[in-house]
């Protein structure tokens, strides 16, 4: 680990915390990022899972919009909100 350059890989780290971090992860990624930086790769993460999407979106206190994940979700989402007249 101690070749590993946590700088280079800000979007790995940060994603594989949100993703199946604890408590204490996301106290290290806070402590070793900031909370501008994190919030900011949170926001181009290209791919999360939903429930892990809305955890960062509550716990950053960041509009689901501003989410490049949430932007990228599979429009079949839209398919079933059928609504008939």
């Amino acid at each position: 680990m101690n070749d590993f350059d946590y700088q280079n890989m800000i979007r790995l780290m940060v994603q594989r915390v949100v993703e199946s971090g604890g408590k204490n992860d996301f106290f290290a990624m806070h402590n070793l990022y900031g909370q501008d930086q994190v919030i900011d790769t949170i926001k181009i993460l290209p791919y999360l899972r939903e429930k892990n999407m809305n955890f960062a979106s509550k716990l950053f206190n960041i509009p689901l919009e501003d989410l490049l994940c949430y932007r990228n979700l599979p429009s079949r989402q839209q398919c079933w909100n059928y609504r008939t007249n």
